[in-house]
């Protein structure tokens, strides 16, 4: 089976944030919490998505606010 989404993020998000001597809990603990976060966008995504076909206006300010919210997040980290 080939690799999904989340966990191709998973390997890049292990090889550029997690610390190579990160013990296995560590990592564990860390891919968890991954998971999560790509569980609960994925959901909030899912609730607030306009009915109907196609992508209304609407739900690309919702897509350019989370893009906007992880883009500022990713920023702090470098400050």
């Amino acid at each position: 089976m080939a690799k999904g989404h989340i966990e191709t993020g998973w390997d890049t998000y292990r090889q550029k944030v997690v610390p190579p001597n990160a013990s296995a809990v560590q990592v564990s603990e860390t891919r968890k919490a991954f998971y999560a976060g790509a569980s609960f966008l994925l959901a909030g995504v899912l609730l607030r998505l306009e009915p109907g076909p196609g992508i209304t206006e609407g739900d690309m300010a919702m897509m350019t606010g989370i893009h906007d919210e992880l883009m500022a997040f990713a920023e702090s980290l470098v400050e």
